[in-house]
């Protein structure tokens, strides 16, 4: 037990340390107006731009259109069915 506890202590000690020293280099990095001196790039940067914005909503609103497809369309199907019954019946 005294071995985890140690173990435990030791490694809060070396995640603080390498925290603060984390937050120092990102201090180092910040350029004097705030910004940082590494473009962006990558999937970030792409759903930021306007295309990436276009695309996810496109994805949204197809999602959304299948979603309700998939889980409304058996109803759809029995309510079709029924009004069919309904009008050969007359």
């Amino acid at each position: 037990m005294g071995n985890r506890r140690d173990a435990l202590k030791h490694s809060k000690a070396v995640s603080s340390s390498t925290e603060s020293s984390s937050v120092k280099g990102k201090e180092e990095e910040k350029a004097p107006n705030g910004e940082t001196d590494k473009p962006e790039g990558g999937l970030t940067a792409w759903l930021a731009s306007s295309e990436g914005v276009g695309w996810m909503q496109f994805f949204v609103v197809t999602n959304a259109i299948i979603l309700l497809l998939t889980t409304g369309l058996p109803r759809i199907w029995e309510s079709l069915d029924f009004l069919k019954s309904y009008s050969s019946s007359d």
